[in-house]
């Protein structure tokens, strides 16, 4: 008789800590559903509604000199950077390597002549714990890089 209430007792036990972790694992999932609050301190209070950031969609590329391509961007007050991603295929734009500047202007050199890049730009700015927070890539723009030999003067 003793041990059959012993085994009861321990398969409540055991059905209890599973109802518990069932019980916390859905209100996790729900949680990490809520789609229009992040946690995140960026001068806002903790459950802040996310605030987008504009796109950086009037950025100049300059390309006068043979292999390489200055980039420049107006940056706002409340933007720490703009970041540039060069890519050698137009639809994998994803595949390109990104370029950093907290200026505006960046040049990126050991391009291969007459081939055509494609360039996006996004603003990122530092929030209060010291992260990164990036804006969203603006559309791909294409630019040719020329052969131009450059005579010593």
């Amino acid at each position: 008789m003793a041990s059959s209430k012993k085994s009861s007792n321990i398969w409540l036990k055991v059905l209890g800590v599973l109802t518990v972790i069932v019980i916390l694992s859905f209100i996790v999932y729900f949680l990490m559903m809520i789609p229009d609050y992040r946690l995140d301190f960026d001068g806002g209070p903790h459950w802040a509604p996310k605030t987008g950031m504009q796109v950086c969609s009037t950025f100049k590329i300059d390309n006068t000199i043979g292999k390489e391509l200055t980039f420049s961007a107006s940056i706002p007050d409340n933007i720490s950077g703009v970041e540039y991603r060069v890519s050698y295929f137009k639809t994998f734009t994803w595949t390109g390597k990104t370029y950093q500047s907290s200026t505006g202007d960046k040049t990126v050199g050991g391009l291969t002549p007459e081939h055509t890049y494609y360039i996006q730009a996004r603003y990122y700015r530092m929030n209060m714990m010291g992260r990164k927070v990036k804006g969203l890539w603006s559309s791909a723009r294409p630019a040719t890089v020329r052969n131009i030999h450059i005579a010593n003067h």
